[in-house]
C-alpha cells in the first residue's frame, strides 16, 4: 500500500499540470511519528507537526513564485523514498530556484579585460 502511494505521488508529480498548480498533500502525521521514533531524544511529534503546518502555510503563499521546473523537481524529490515533509519541500524549492538563477542574485566576478 505504501509503495502504491509513493508511486501514485510520483506519477502525479511527473505531470506538469500537477506540479504547476497543486501543492502536494503530505502525510505529516506519519512523517512526524517516524522522525520522533528515529530521534526520540530531540524531536517531539507536536513540534514536528507545528513546523510542518507552518511550512505548509508558507508554501501556500510562495508556491506560485517558484518556477514550474522547481515545483516539479522538488515535488518528485519529496516523494522519492523519504518521509515527505513540507519543511523539506519548501527548502528544496528555495534552493532549486536560487541555484537556477544565480546570476540574478550575485554580482558577476570575472577577469578584467584591458
Amino acid at each position: 500500500m505504501v509503495r502504491l502511494s509513493i508511486l501514485a505521488l510520483a506519477l502525479m508529480a511527473a505531470s506538469p499540470a500537477f506540479a504547476a498548480s497543486d501543492i502536494p498533500r503530505l502525510d505529516i502525521q506519519k512523517t512526524c511519528h517516524n522522525e520522533a521514533r528515529q530521534d526520540a531524544a530531540d524531536y517531539s511529534i507536536t513540534g514536528c507537526v507545528g513546523d510542518e503546518n507552518k511550512s505548509r502555510v508558507d508554501l501556500e503563499k510562495q508556491w506560485p513564485t517558484f518556477s514550474a521546473a522547481s515545483r516539479q523537481f522538488c515535488t518528485e524529490e519529496s516523494g522519492s523514498g523519504w518521509d515527505p515533509s513540507y519543511v523539506e519541500l519548501l527548502t528544496c524549492l528555495q534552493m532549486h530556484d536560487a541555484a537556477a538563477a544565480p546570476q540574478a542574485r550575485t554580482p558577476r566576478i570575472g577577469r578584467m579585460s584591458y
